[in-house]
């Protein structure tokens, strides 16, 4: 498949990859192409970096959509038989969105001032790629354009970020995975011995048992023998008295 294609076939087309391999460059150019093929195109951002409206020739974005100006297009010998918007994602904007579109109008007010829904509709992880989302969504139904280019904001640092976090978090659970061994080790050292002694403490005990019934046997034997005369038994000598 062409870019040709992708653009006069699709609707909606992303643009994501490694950090600083052209995201924004890319989607900005296959919403110009759409434009100029007559497509009602739109091309957003979830960067707040200004990439996207210096490509574009602006100074500026916001969360608005915003109409590209035909004079732009003449400057460069361009005559678009489409329309070219372009925005940048409100985050906090697509969220309250959300909740308004789709929550109840006597619980609204509630959900957008719970603070817990403020941190996490800003600040939570994943939480701007799933407002992004939202708002493609958004775009897609209102029906205002039939191409929709979206650029995502996978920067080199968010990536290296990305890949240090990993790294912690695999350390982390090679360490717990170890200190899990280690305890189950001790344990089972502590269950042997406590099986080991119990197993001598009972050995101890059969032989005292064994002991005590052999001369307990011994002793009645000699008492049987004394009763039938057979055994003198010395009569315990008596202290002499002292002179």
């Amino acid at each position: 498949m062409t870019l040709a294609d992708l653009v006069a076939r699709h609707q909606i087309v992303i643009s994501a990859g490694s950090g600083g391999v052209g995201k924004t460059t890319v989607a900005a150019s296959l919403a110009l192409w759409g434009a100029l093929e007559g497509r009602r195109a739109v091309v957003l951002t979830i960067d707040p970096a200004r990439r996207l409206a210096t490509s574009l020739g602006l100074e500026s974005l916001g969360s608005g959509e915003r109409t590209i100006p035909a004079e732009h297009f003449r400057t460069q010998g361009l005559t678009p038989r489409g329309t070219l918007a372009a925005m940048m994602l409100d985050q906090k904007g697509a969220g309250d969105a959300l909740v308004e579109r789709h929550a109840p109008p006597e619980a609204r007010e509630r959900i957008l001032t719970n603070r817990f829904y403020q941190h996490l509709s800003q600040s939570f992880a994943g939480s701007h790629e799933y407002m992004a989302i939202e708002q493609l969504c958004a775009l897609a139904e209102s029906g205002r354009y039939d191409l929709i280019v979206g650029a995502d904001r996978r920067r080199q640092e968010e990536e290296r970020a990305e890949i240090e976090a990993r790294e912690r978090a695999e350390e982390d659970l090679r360490k717990r995975a170890e200190e899990e061994e280690a305890r189950k080790r001790a344990d089972e050292d502590a269950k042997k011995r406590s099986v080991e002694e119990e197993a001598r403490r009972r050995e101890e005990e059969s032989r005292r048992e064994v002991a005590e019934r052999a001369g307990k046997a011994a002793a009645a034997k000699v008492a049987a023998l004394a009763a039938a005369g057979k055994v003198a038994v010395p009569a315990e000598e008596e202290d002499e008295p002292a002179t």
